[in-house]
C-alpha cells in the first residue's frame, strides 16, 4: 500500500511564509517579515484561485514590492528612534569615566547597561578593571584612553 502526499502550491507558499517570519527573529529589520507576509498572501491567493506558477510568482513579486517598504518604514519609525544609536549619538559618554569589563571574550565598557567593545588609543589590549575615558565612538566601538 503506497501512501501519497499531494502538496499543493499554496502549501509551499504557506511553509515559505512561516519560515521567513520565524527567521525574522534574527533581526533583519522586518525585511524577512515582509517577505513572509508576501508569501502568505500569495498562498492565500493560490488557495482561492487556480493560478499557474508564473502568476503565483507575479503575485509574490507584487506583494513583496508593496510589503517590504511599508514594513521597513514602520520598523524604522517605531524601533530605530529609541535605541543604542540615539544613546551613542547624543554623546552621553563624553567626559565620563568607565571601568573596562570583560563580556565573553571581549573587553569593553558599559554605557547605561549596554555593552560597547572598546579599543585603546595606544593599541595595546585593555584589561578588565582599568579606568578609561571615551574619546570617540566609531560605530559601536568606543575608542578610549586610560586614566
Amino acid at each position: 500500500m503506497a501512501v501519497s502526499f499531494d502538496i499543493a502550491a499554496w502549501h509551499v507558499w504557506l511553509a515559505l511564509g512561516l519560515l521567513l517570519i520565524i527567521a525574522e527573529v534574527i533581526g533583519t529589520e522586518f525585511v524577512l517579515l515582509a517577505l513572509g507576509a508576501a508569501a502568505l498572501a500569495t498562498g492565500l491567493v493560490a488557495a482561492t484561485a487556480d493560478l499557474g506558477l508564473n502568476m503565483q510568482l507575479l503575485v509574490y513579486g507584487i506583494a513583496a514590492a508593496l510589503f517590504v517598504p511599508v514594513f521597513m518604514t514602520f520598523y524604522r519609525r517605531r524601533f530605530k528612534a529609541t535605541g543604542t544609536r540615539a544613546l551613542v549619538g547624543d554623546g552621553v559618554w563624553r567626559d565620563a569615566e568607565y571601568t573596562v569589563v570583560e563580556y565573553g571574550s571581549r573587553h569593553g565598557i558599559r554605557i547605561d547597561g549596554d555593552f560597547f567593545p572598546a579599543a585603546s588609543t595606544e593599541g595595546d589590549p585593555l584589561r578588565a578593571g582599568e579606568l578609561v575615558r571615551v574619546l570617540e565612538m566609531r560605530g559601536l566601538t568606543a575608542i578610549v584612553e586610560r586614566i
